[in-house]
């Protein structure tokens, strides 16, 4: 029996401090749900700060002063790079944002 849970979860949150706060609850939500996915976080500087020890795989630091191209090419290969199998992964993405939305779609 082929399982539906995901292999991967990555949660995209490069809003303010207090977003990211917030979507530190539904993280622990997600990682009790599904303990045996590969949680990852794609965030800012100040977020990785915050996650540091939170018990994500990977957190991959979206820089956004370095340019768009630069940094969605940069933040998707450091993502895949870590992900176990791109094709069962889901993003979740809490805060709605035209630079995440359109970063979400280039993660496709």
């Amino acid at each position: 029996m082929v399982s539906s849970e995901p292999t991967d979860i990555v949660w995209l949150q490069t809003g303010f401090l207090g977003d990211i706060v917030l979507t530190s609850a539904a993280c622990k939500l997600a990682m009790k749900a599904f303990p045996h996915a590969r949680h990852h976080m794609i965030t800012t500087e100040l977020g990785e700060r915050c996650f540091t020890d939170f018990g994500f795989h990977q957190v991959v630091v979206f820089r956004k002063k370095s340019g768009v191209l630069n940094s969605f090419y940069r933040t998707k290969k450091e993502l895949f790079s870590g992900l176990q199998n791109p094709g069962k992964a889901i993003l979740l993405q809490p805060h709605r944002s035209f630079r995440s939305s359109f970063l979400a779609l280039y993660l496709g």
